[in-house]
């Protein structure tokens, strides 16, 4: 294969170029396409080449969209959106419906990561406006599936699992009949992630060993990577570490093997938590220093990812908008007509935004109460009124619960009054009493308490604890069930532990596209 290439590369070199492109572009094409999964530079390579030398507009756009690819598979969301871009203008200013559904449809799976989905919708919607019935059955067929990937999208925000399940499967469905295997893979990817998060454990890793064995005999090496990386996660979440690190090992040598910060980032990530829970402290910090490091790159190419994606839109909207001055009437019209596409996408983002700011002010009121209502706080009564205990036991009980708050001991799944009691030196009466008159609330109440506000206060100051399962989050802070961590968590918060940690997720992003958004006001 790789000497094929070169050898495509040297006749391309040394024959008169616009009719070595038109003649071998379709051969070079396959070569470039064949290596997506497996050798990602060297598609880019060719693709390069192509760019440099074709005069034909089509054979651009391909090559821009399987560039645009490649960069994905390397993990470089940046120079993906950039081809994806360049794909898009090419497409649009040659009027091809088919090309511009190619890049649609791509851009539905990019956007989405960089949770820009409602402009990828927008994207589609236009140019299902422009499709007619007089369009050829394959472009019927992928706009059923584009449209099935954004009601996935839509279900899976809501979140309806199953209901996103379904519409993933849909597209994929419609995408095979093509068949385009690009679009396969890319609609399976999502599969993926939608399984690991709804789908019990053990049946997960059923699925993604069953996948990974179908993809032995492939040269997809990225989807490999996926699905290692997702059987890391689902034995780390069953507390299986050397499991979970002989996958992490693999994946990780084939994102490196890639050049794909973007996954190696989380793998390194979970590698070092595995390592964490084995106590093996050196390769715990090691690990966990590489991985910082690796995700700082990829955050910040996702972030100029989304920079770029903006900028296109306001210079898109600038360049229709000057071009219309100097034109006619109808020209005039139809440019007034982008102009409220803008608008409706842009209230569409601001009614989100505005939504998500009204979740926030719930979520900020539980902070301004606990600010108020602090477990740490100065005793609310005064010491020694109206209580047969003891002034010089009171004080000292005051003080062992003191230490014990600022402890972790309330972690512990086996803590009782009695337990607690004995470790102070005292009886339940009094404890149980001192409690009561200091705090206010019960045992019970005090210890789900302080659970609660210590798991908040791993969210808040930890950004790792806002990837675990709440399954993990409520045994971390001494829970033995999902369901009472959940419980306890919104008779303490007044949110449910999923919407607290989703805004909690989405603030650094929301306040960066809020910025975006506002720019234009």
């Amino acid at each position: 294969m790789q000497f094929m290439i070169r050898l495509w590369l040297f006749i391309a070199a040394v024959l008169p170029l616009n009719a070595q492109l038109s003649n071998d572009f379709g051969e070079m094409y396959v070569s470039a396409s064949n290596e997506v999964y497996y050798a990602p530079q060297q598609t880019i390579r060719i693709c390069t080449h192509i760019l440099q030398n074709s005069k034909d507009d089509q054979e651009k756009i391909q090559a821009l969209l399987l560039n645009a690819r490649a960069h994905y598979v390397k993990g470089d969301l940046l120079n993906s959106v950039q081809n994806l871009i360049d794909a898009k203008v090419l497409a649009e200013s040659n009027e091809d419906k088919r090309s511009q559904l190619d890049v649609a449809l791509f851009s539905i799976h990019l956007l989405n990561l960089l949770e820009l989905d409602v402009v990828a919708e927008r994207y589609l919607k236009n140019i299902e406006i422009a499709v007619n019935e007089e369009d050829d059955q394959q472009m019927i067929t992928l706009l059923a599936g584009g449209s099935s990937l954004v009601d996935a999208v839509k279900a899976v925000q809501s979140p309806d699992y199953n209901a996103g399940l379904n519409h993933i499967k849909t597209a994929r469905s419609f995408f095979e009949k093509i068949p385009d295997r690009f679009l396969v893979n890319e609609t399976e990817i999502s599969e993926y992630d939608i399984i690991y998060k709804s789908v019990p454990t053990d049946e997960a890793m059923r699925y993604f060993r069953s996948r990974l064995e179908d993809d032995k005999n492939k040269e997809n090496v990225f989807m490999q990577m996926i699905l290692l990386y997702r059987l890391g996660q689902s034995n780390f979440d069953k507390n299986s570490y050397p499991k979970a690190l002989e996958f992490l090992h693999k994946a990780d040598s084939i994102s490196v093997s890639l050049e794909n910060n973007q996954y190696r980032g989380k793998i390194l990530e979970l590698t070092s938590l595995s390592y964490m829970a084995l106590e093996e402290t050196d390769k715990f910090y090691s690990v966990g220093e590489e991985a910082s490091r690796i995700i700082q790159l990829s955050e910040s190419n996702e972030d100029n990812a989304v920079n770029t994606i903006f900028n296109y839109i306001n210079e898109n909207h600038a360049r229709k908008r000057d071009l219309a001055y100097g034109m006619c009437q109808n020209i005039l019209w139809t440019l007034l007509g982008i102009v409220a596409l803008f608008i409706i996408v842009w209230l569409v983002l601001r009614y989100r935004y505005r939504r998500r700011f009204l979740q926030y002010e719930e979520f900020i009121q539980y902070f301004k109460k606990r600010e108020y209502d602090d477990l740490r706080l100065k005793p609310k009564k005064e010491v020694g009124k109206s209580s047969t205990i003891p002034k010089s036991t009171e004080m000292h009980l005051i003080k062992k619960l003191e230490q014990f708050e600022r402890s972790t001991q309330f972690t512990k799944q086996d803590m009782s009054l009695a337990y607690l009691a004995s470790q102070f030196d005292t009886n339940t009466r009094y404890l149980s009493g001192i409690i009561n008159m200091h705090k206010d609330k019960n045992f019970n109440s005090y210890i789900n308490e302080l659970r609660i506000n210590y798991i908040i206060d791993k969210l808040q100051h930890e950004p790792k604890y806002l990837q675990y399962k709440i399954s993990y989050l409520a045994e971390e802070c001494g829970f033995t069930s999902h369901s009472s961590f959940a419980t306890v968590f919104k008779s303490v918060t007044g949110i449910s532990p999923t919407a607290f940690i989703d805004i909690m997720r989405s603030q650094r992003r929301t306040k960066k596209n809020l910025a975006m958004a506002y720019e234009d006001d």
